[in-house]
C-alpha cells in the first residue's frame, strides 16, 4: 500500500533521511533516528529533496496532507494536534463536516469513535481539559472518522499512561483485523515488538535491519543503535 524509494530529506548541512527505500509495516529508532522527519515527509508535511511515495501506486510525494488524508492515508502526530477550545465530540466531528453526510449520521459515528477510546465520560470537555494521553486518543479518533486505509502514528505511546497505551493497542489491533493498516513509529521498543508485524529500524537517517520482531531483537547493528557500543559476539 506504502512503497518509498530513494528518500531523502536535508536540513541545511543535515541529512535527516538518507536515501531510504521501503515497502513499511513499522517504524523504530532510538532518538534523533529520523523517524518523524520520514513520517513528515511521507504524509506531506515535509516535500522531500529527492525520492518518491506511493500510496496504493499513486505518486504522492509531496502532495498535500488534506489531500493525502482525503484519499485515505491518515496520520497522527508525537504532541497531538487538537482544537483546544473545541469540545471532544466537536474535534472528532471535524473532518466530515461540509461532508453529503448527515449532523445526525456525523454525531452518531462520532459518538461511537469516542466510545471506542474510552472517552465518553469527557465527550462535553474541551480538549484543554484533557491530559496528553486523552488528547492522543481524541486525534486517533478524529482520523478513524473518515475510514482510513492507512494511518502513520508519530509515538503514540510516548509518556502516556499504561491504561491509555492499552487502549491504543486494542483499537489498533482491532482495526487492523478489519483491514485498516497502520505504520506505527515508536523509539519504545518493548510496545513496537508487542504490536508489530514486521519492523523496520533506523539510525541516523538510514534503514539498518527490517524483519520480523524476533529477528530484530536479535540483530547486533540494532542493539549497537541503542546502546552507542559495538557489540562483541
Amino acid at each position: 500500500m506504502l512503497s518509498i524509494e530513494n528518500l531523502t530529506k536535508r536540513f541545511g548541512g543535515l541529512t535527516a533521511v538518507d536515501q531510504v527505500s521501503m515497502t513499511i509495516v513499522g517504524l523504530m529508532g532510538p532518538n534523533g533516528s529520523g523517524k518523524s522527519t520520514f513520517t513528515n515527509c511521507v504524509s506531506g508535511v515535509y516535500a522531500p529533496n529527492s525520492g518518491t511515495v506511493r500510496f496504493n501506486e499513486i505518486d504522492v510525494t509531496g502532495r498535500a496532507t488534506y489531500k493525502n488524508a482525503r484519499d485515505g492515508l491518515a496520520r497522527t502526530f508525537q504532541t497531538p494536534r487538537v482544537f483546544e477550545e473545541l469540545t471532544v465530540l466537536e474535534n472528532v466531528t471535524v473532518p466530515l463536516l461540509n461532508t453529503d453526510q448527515s449532523d445526525e449520521a456525523i454525531d452518531e459515528k462520532a459518538r461511537s469513535m469516542i466510545e471506542a477510546v474510552d472517552l465518553s465520560h469527557v465527550i462535553e470537555q474541551k480538549a484543554k481539559q484533557l491530559s496528553g494521553g486523552q488528547k492522543k486518543l481524541v486525534e486517533f479518533a478524529r482520523n478513524m472518522m473518515r475510514d482510513p486505509a492507512l494511518v502513520l502514528m508519530d509515538e503514540p505511546f510516548a509518556g502516556v499512561h499504561p491504561e491509555i497505551k492499552e487502549t491504543m493497542f486494542e483499537r489498533i489491533e482491532a482495526l487492523n483485523e478489519h483491514g485498516t493498516e497502520f505504520l506505527v513509529v515508536s523509539h519504545e521498543v518493548d510496545s513496537l515488538y508487542s504490536i508489530s508485524d514486521r519492523i523496520v529500524v533506523f539510525d541516523q537517517g538510514k534503514r539498518i535491519a527490517s524483519g520480523l520482531p524476533a529477528k530484530i531483537q536479535q540483530n547486533d547493528r540494532v542493539v549497537e543503535a541503542y546502546l552507542g557500543e559495538e557489540v562483541i559476539a
